[in-house]
């Protein structure tokens, strides 16, 4: 009688654990490899914008963290330019240096350099996912007009500061937490 030729049980899981560990292995290597890719991205973003900023600048340093989204805007650098690539990361500005900062999801600031929280503000673009753990200065990339996701991301009692720039506005009522620096704020 001839032996049928063929894999045993024992070959064939063998050669499953191995395309599992394969997989797996390249899974991983892939995620890295993505999410490096994507600092490398923010971090050329973030040396663009600066170069921007500092070219526009020239004439007249910003005052507030207003005028500097206004001075991008008109540089056509404004909403996809100012979202960074690296999930959970965020573009911050520093109005003492005139400069865009990378900071990760804790809210510390990895690119350029270090800074303190306190010298940064936050983009807020009226979405509750803008807020970053432990910053309290806010400009506003647009007008803010949903005021019940207002009250419930920033009326936790911690004091904030918000830039609405001088064309934004603010609808509804500011709390006692909520200082505006510049912009509208229709009286009720």
């Amino acid at each position: 009688m001839k032996k049928k030729k063929g894999f045993t049980l024992v070959e064939l899981l063998v050669v499953i654990a191995i395309l599992a560990v394969l997989a797996t292995v390249s899974v991983v290597g892939y995620t890295s490899f993505i999410e490096k890719a994507n600092l490398s991205n923010d971090r050329t973003t973030i040396e663009m914008i600066n170069e921007n900023l500092a070219a526009a600048s020239v004439a007249q340093k910003p005052e507030t963290a207003g005028e500097a989204i206004a001075m991008l805007y008109k540089l056509d650098v404004y909403g996809e330019k100012l979202t960074a690539y690296t999930v959970g990361y965020k573009y911050v500005y520093n109005l003492e240096e005139n400069a865009f900062y990378l900071v990760d999801e804790d809210g510390a600031a990895v690119y350029p350099g270090k800074v303190s929280r306190e010298k940064l503000w936050a983009l807020y673009n009226d979405r509750p996912e803008d807020k970053i753990p432990g910053f309290t200065n806010y400009v506003a990339t647009g007008s803010i007009s949903n005021q019940a996701a207002l009250d419930a991301v920033f009326g936790d009692g911690a004091s904030y500061r918000f830039d609405l720039q001088k064309s934004g506005f603010l609808m509804g009522t500011v709390g006692s937490n909520v200082t505006v620096v510049s912009g509208i704020v229709p009286s009720a």
